[in-house]
């Protein structure tokens, strides 16, 4: 995001919701909500589109948003109830792509 668009966002309250480039070079955006909760329930329908299951691995990674992250493991628990989750801290790297209070999650097969 522009850091225009980051400022506009926080101002509006909007929960950007970002991706993975096909390369993985970059954060392209996927999807923008008004919520925390509508975000990740954009989240969890991709995830079930994808198929999403216990041949997968799904990681939570945020930067000094534990309250959220933990709001999105019970979320995610609830949903994909066989599915191994983690939940880790963001490095400094990431929190320089993701800006700090963010949340990340991935998804791997095992």
């Amino acid at each position: 995001m522009t850091p225009m668009a980051a400022t506009l966002g926080s101002v509006l309250k909007l929960k950007p919701v970002m991706t993975q480039t096909e390369d993985g070079k970059k954060l392209e955006k996927f999807a923008v909500k008004r919520t925390m909760k509508s975000a990740v329930q954009e989240i969890i329908n991709y995830m079930k589109e994808k198929k999403v299951d216990e041949r997968h691995i799904i990681y939570i990674s945020h930067a000094r948003a534990l309250k959220d992250a933990e709001y999105v493991k019970e979320q995610l628990k609830n949903h994909f109830k066989k599915v191994e989750i983690c939940m880790l801290e963001l490095g400094a790297v990431f929190v320089t792509h993701g800006g700090p209070l963010c949340v990340a999650i991935q998804y791997i097969e095992k």
